[in-house]
């Protein structure tokens, strides 16, 4: 993805500003973006403290690398779409298998129809997910029913590993990341030391859009064929019906791991916005990472903005390079209740795992330790964010009253981002929290914490 030294077009310049415009007024959550078009990377756009050397996880656009593995192992002999899943794990079958398993085969899994009613979420504290998997009820005939299931991908994991002894990441660094020149991948684990498959990927953005490239040119890369002939058009394509819903993303039909869109376009993404959107017929793919709970306002804004951007013939150019801020507390408020304060912590009655809090305020920082049942110290920059250090985390701190101080810390290797309101009366405190960007999360309830310790050491 070379970019030569040209202008870019004005049309192309003013659709990128609506974006990035709109994600931000919706505020929906963007960490990363680029925009490659005919090959060429024509824009990106990392929100501080964000960066683009740093990888990201992918949650389950995770998959759709789990259903390259398969398209390789496939062409190489090694997994067979039409075998049966229980033919692989003969030793993992429960005594009275239902008689509808036997028919469950690997595209089944590829395609999110295996027939179950619903996902079997225990099984993730489990030992042994595949024996777990292979227990659960087939309700329904195999292949006529849609259920987004993690687990199924986690069996394309398992059965890969089964066959060739190699996890995922050890199977695809020769075959993909290599030679896509994608660095130091990372992939999450079960128990038993299968990479989970249906998520737990961490790559950079920059890998997301090779990944996405690869795909738009038929698993050709540099001249050099990677992906089997015909690999990305039958993953691509529908497979099975996920909803009739026109104006949804997520109502047009599911393919091997793959999502089909409107516009004629497909997409691998994961939770909380995780993207790499393959439009063929505007040769372009768009990679995106961020903390949102609207995704589909997400690609609504690439419908609006960028695909009206991209007719005609690919446009080349310098690129875009945007650096932007994560939203993030900012203030000229100045609070005297900062000794007082930072005199010693407030203790209260557990809520939501805390016990205490405590604030030490420094000329550019505020330091907040938590205890509990998960003790923790973290640095909050005021009105900037804190530079990361050894720790993924970083924070920013402002008053936005002199008895209210707001507080968000974010994640850099994820999704996580959480905001925090204390309010402060006399010797009291109440603690709000809200959180973003994590599985089943739920705000703190209101945590309550009265100052009976006195400190002498504010740094």
């Amino acid at each position: 993805m070379a970019s030569p030294q040209t202008t870019k077009p004005p049309r192309l310049e003013k659709a990128i500003s609506g974006f990035i415009g709109d994600i931000e007024s919706q505020s929906l959550g963007a960490h990363s973006f680029i925009l490659v078009w005919g090959g060429q990377r024509v824009a990106e756009c990392y929100w501080r403290p964000f960066s683009a050397a740093r990888p990201h996880l992918l949650y389950s656009l995770s998959k759709s690398f789990t259903s390259t593995a398969i398209g390789f192992a496939a062409s190489e002999r090694l997994v067979g779409l039409d075998e049966s899943v229980a033919a692989y794990f003969p030793e993992r079958m429960p005594a009275w298998p239902d008689s509808r398993l036997a028919r469950m085969k690997v595209r089944h899994l590829l395609t999110m129809s295996t027939g179950h009613e619903q996902e079997d979420w225990g099984a993730r504290q489990n030992e042994d997910w595949a024996a777990r998997f292979l227990a659960q009820p087939v309700a329904f005939e195999p292949g006529t029913r849609f259920l987004y299931e993690s687990l199924a991908t986690y069996m394309l994991s398992a059965i890969l590993q089964a066959r060739t002894g190699q996890t995922l990441l050890e199977y695809l660094g020769p075959r993909l990341f290599e030679p896509l020149g994608i660095e130091a991948p990372t992939w999450q684990s079960c128990p038993r030391g299968i990479n989970v498959g249906g998520w737990g990927l961490s790559v950079t953005t920059e890998a997301i859009a090779r990944f996405g490239q690869l795909y738009l040119q038929d698993g050709v890369w540099q001249g050099k064929r990677l992906l089997p002939e015909g690999w990305v058009s039958e993953a691509t394509r529908k497979h099975i019906s996920n909803g009739d819903q026109p104006n949804s993303d997520w109502g047009q039909g599911y393919g091997y791991q793959f999502w089909r869109c409107r516009h004629g376009a497909y997409r691998g993404d994961g939770a909380f916005g995780q993207f790499c959107v393959v439009l063929p017929d505007q040769q372009a793919v768009i990679a995106m990472t961020s903390s949102t709970d609207d995704m589909q306002g997400v690609l609504n804004a690439v419908w609006e903005h960028l695909l009206p951007a991209l007719e005609g013939d690919p446009q080349t150019g310098k690129p875009i390079a945007l650096d932007r801020q994560l939203a993030r507390p900012d203030s000229s408020i100045e609070s005297p209740l900062e000794a007082s304060i930072g005199a010693g912590p407030f203790v209260g009655r557990k809520a939501s795992g805390i016990s205490s809090v405590g604030f030490e305020f420094g000329d550019q920082h505020v330091l907040v330790r938590l205890g509990g049942d998960e003790p923790s110290v973290w640095l909050a920059g005021r009105n900037r964010w804190s530079e990361p250090g050894e720790s993924p985390m970083c924070a920013a701190a402002a008053w936005t009253s002199e008895n209210v101080l707001e507080l968000k810390l974010v994640d850099l290797d994820s999704t996580f981002t959480a905001k925090w309101r204390a309010e402060f009366a006399g010797r009291q405190v109440r603690l709000f929290r809200s959180v973003t960007g994590v599985m089943g999360a739920t705000p703190l309830e209101s945590f309550e914490g009265e100052q009976t310790v006195s400190r002498e050491s504010p740094i």
